[in-house]
């Protein structure tokens, strides 16, 4: 089973040029974005990637980015709970607690997908 929350997106944007702070190189390559879902957007302010900050995509920037390793690492930590929950409720208490738990690190994590003609990072929002 795979946890599945709504995300609805809240925009914050980076430029490419900040993309990954471990690689200078990666920051000149586009990462390309993985599946697609559709996301509204409102305003954007340009950040600067933080290492909590957990990025959807593919490729190997993204699979060795340091915020998407700590999120991998939180979800198999409760992965086993998820398993053998009974309800689809308690699937979400799972996965709910997992977005805090990234919200909830110093810096805090977000959540973010990097717009496909613009190359600007969005933060994607929970609510």
């Amino acid at each position: 089973s795979s946890m599945n929350a709504r995300m609805v997106l809240t925009p914050l944007t980076v430029t490419s040029n900040t993309i990954n702070p471990l690689s200078p190189t990666t920051a000149e390559k586009p990462v390309e974005p993985g599946s697609t879902s559709n996301y509204s957007t409102t305003s954007a302010i340009s950040v600067s990637l933080k290492k909590n900050d957990v990025l959807f995509g593919t490729g190997a920037m993204i699979t060795r980015y340091p915020g998407n390793q700590q999120c991998r690492d939180f979800v198999n930590a409760k992965k086993e709970l998820y398993v053998s929950a009974s309800c689809n409720y308690a699937k979400r208490l799972v996965a709910h607690s997992i977005i805090d738990q990234v919200k909830n690190q110093t810096p805090p994590g977000r959540f973010l997908k990097q717009n496909k003609s613009s190359g600007d990072w969005e933060q994607v929002s929970d609510s």
